[in-house]
C-alpha cells in the first residue's frame, strides 16, 4: 500500500453505485476518517497508522490473522467488501510482502477510498470492482490463507454469501490450515449467527465465534465474528490477544459453537439465480436457446413476443410506475423504446400459473452493440431467477444479431439491479448517450 503522496480526504456525502457515502474526519485532532454508506458506518481508517482498528470486530478479525502465522509471515488474504480496506491496510503493515485481494460490489465507494485514502492496485494489493459470489467462486483452489466475508446490502448479509453452498466455496478456496472470517451483524435473540454458525460446522471441521459477553447472553445487538477452518484453530493465542483488547469479548470453541447453534438449520440456496457455477440445476425453458445453456432452477417460459404484446405493456407500465416513484418523478433519461427501435422484446410466463411475470428487449445502438431495455420483473417474482431466464435469452437473441456487447444503464435507486447486473458479469463503464446524470450507472459485457 505504498502511497505517492499523503492523501488529502475531503469531508463530504457522495453519490455511489447504491446510494450515497459520507466521509467524516474524527474530532479527536488524529488522522482517522470514517466512512458511512446510505447512513451506516462501513469503515474507519486511521490515514497515518494503519494498524490501528478501531471497530472491535475488525480488530477480532486482526487478532485471528495476526495468531495465524508468524511474525510478519506473508499470507494471501482474500477479502470480500473492501469499504475502505481497513483489514487490507492492517495486513499490509504487519505482513508487508503478503498478496491480497480485495473485491467490492460498490464501484463508487472503492474510488472513493482511494482517492481518499491513498489506495491503488499494486502486484502485492489487487482491488477489483465484482460480487463477492462471483470473484470467490473464481479463486484458485487451496490458495488463499484467509478468506474475509465483511459485505452488506445495508444492515444485512446479501442471501447469497450466508448458504452453506457460498461457504463450500470459501472452503475450496483455503489451504488446509486456511481460516474462514466472517462478520455478522445481529440482533440479541443472535437467529442469524446461530444458523451461520450451523453452516460453518457443515463445512469446516473446526468452527469458532466471538462477540461481546453482553450480546452472547442476549442483552443487545452487536458483531458476531465467526471463523472456520479445516484444521485446529489457534484458540488459545486468540483468545490472549481478544483479553487484551479495549473491548471485552468471549471466543466459543467448536464445542460451545456446537451447543450455541443447536436446533438451527443452515441457511441453503434458495431456487433462483445461483450466483456461483449454477451446478444441478434444471435448464431454462428458451426456445432456440441451445442446449448448453447457463441452467436455472426453474424452467421458466421465455417467449420472444411483439412489442405491442399486451403482456408485455402491462409490464412495462408496472415498471414505469415503479420507476417513478423511485427517481421522484424524473423521467427517464435518452429516447423512449418502442416498436421502431426495440430489436428484440421476451416475456417470461410462470411454469404453473401462465402469469407474465417479467420482460426485457434489447435495442441496436450500432452493427456490433446492443442496449438492453425494459428489464423488469414483478416483486413476487424477485429473486426467484425469473430476471436471469430473461437476461440470458436476451444475450442469445444479441450474439444471434453477431453483436458482441451489451450496454445498459440503471441507476442508484435501484441497488437490486446494481448487484443482479454485477453478478451476471457486467461491469461499468463510462456514461454513454444521454445517460449522465448524478444517479445514472452504466454497465457492459463482452459477449463470447
Amino acid at each position: 500500500m505504498n502511497r505517492r503522496a499523503r492523501p488529502q480526504p475531503v469531508a463530504g456525502t457522495f453519490v455511489i453505485d447504491t446510494g450515497t457515502a459520507s466521509l467524516v474526519p474524527d474530532r479527536d485532532g488524529r488522522s482517522g476518517w470514517t466512512i458511512y454508506v446510505n447512513g451506516m458506518e462501513s469503515s474507519h481508517v486511521d490515514l497515518d497508522d494503519p494498524t490501528r482498528v478501531d471497530f472491535e470486530y475488525l480488530r477480532w478479525m486482526a487478532d485471528a490473522i495476526d495468531v495465524l502465522a508468524d511474525e510478519g509471515e506473508p499470507l494471501r488474504v482474500v477479502h470480500l467488501g473492501g469499504g475502505g480496506c481497513t483489514l487490507p491496510r492492517y495486513v499490509a503493515a504487519t505482513r508487508p510482502t503478503s498478496r491480497q485481494l480485495v473485491v467490492e460490489l460498490d464501484s463508487a465507494v472503492l474510488e472513493l477510498a482511494k482517492q481518499s485514502f491513498g489506495l491503488r492496485s499494486t502486484g502485492l494489493l489487487r482491488l477489483r470492482v465484482g460480487d463477492a459470489r462471483t470473484e470467490l467462486a473464481a479463486q484458485p483452489p487451496a490458495g488463499a490463507d484467509v478468506v474475509v466475508r465483511d459485505a452488506f446490502a445495508g444492515s444485512e448479509v446479501p442471501e447469497h454469501l450466508h448458504t452453506v453452498e457460498f461457504t463450500e466455496l470459501a472452503a475450496r478456496a483455503l489451504r488446509p490450515a486456511g481460516v474462514y472470517l466472517a462478520n455478522v451483524a445481529d440482533t440479541p435473540r443472535l437467529e442469524l449467527a446461530r444458523r451461520e454458525a450451523a453452516g460453518l460446522l457443515a463445512v469446516f471441521a473446526h468452527v469458532a465465534l466471538v462477540a461481546e459477553p453482553a450480546q452472547i447472553g442476549g442483552r443487545r445487538y452487536g458483531n458476531v465474528v465467526l471463523a472456520g477452518s479445516q484444521e485446529p484453530l489457534m484458540v488459545s493465542a486468540w483468545s490472549r490477544r481478544l483479553a487484551s483488547g479495549a473491548v471485552r469479548a468471549r471466543l466459543l470453541d467448536t464445542g460451545e459453537v456446537r451447543a450455541f447453534a443447536a436446533g438451527r438449520r443452515p441457511y441453503r440456496d434458495e431456487p433462483g439465480p445461483a450466483p456461483s457455477t449454477g451446478q444441478g440445476e434444471e435448464p431454462v425453458a428458451v426456445p432456440g436457446m441451445p442446449a448448453d445453456a447457463p441452467p436455472e432452477r426453474i424452467r421458466w417460459r421465455v417467449e420472444n413476443r411483439p412489442w405491442q404484446d399486451l403482456d408485455g405493456a402491462r409490464l412495462r407500465r408496472a415498471q414505469e410506475a415503479e420507476l417513478l416513484e423511485r427517481y421522484d418523478g424524473e423521467p427517464e433519461p435518452g429516447p423512449t423504446p418502442g416498436a421502431d427501435d426495440i430489436a428484440v422484446f421476451v416475456v417470461a410466463f410462470h411454469p404453473g400459473s401462465g402469469e407474465a411475470v417479467a420482460c426485457g428487449g434489447l435495442r441496436r445502438l450500432d452493427a456490433d452493440c446492443g442496449e438492453v431495455k425494459r428489464m423488469y420483473v414483478v416483486p413476487a417474482h424477485r429473486g426467484s431467477g425469473v430476471a436471469t431466464a430473461v437476461l440470458r435469452a436476451l444475450e442469445h437473441a444479441a450474439r444471434e444479431h453477431a453483436w458482441r456487447q451489451l450496454v445498459l444503464e440503471t441507476g442508484a435507486p435501484q441497488p437490486e439491479s446494481l448487484r443482479f447486473y454485477a453478478r451476471e458479469g457486467f461491469r461499468r463503464i463510462h456514461p454513454y448517450g444521454a445517460y449522465h446524470g448524478p444517479t445514472s450507472v452504466c454497465f457492459g459485457k463482452e459477449l463470447d
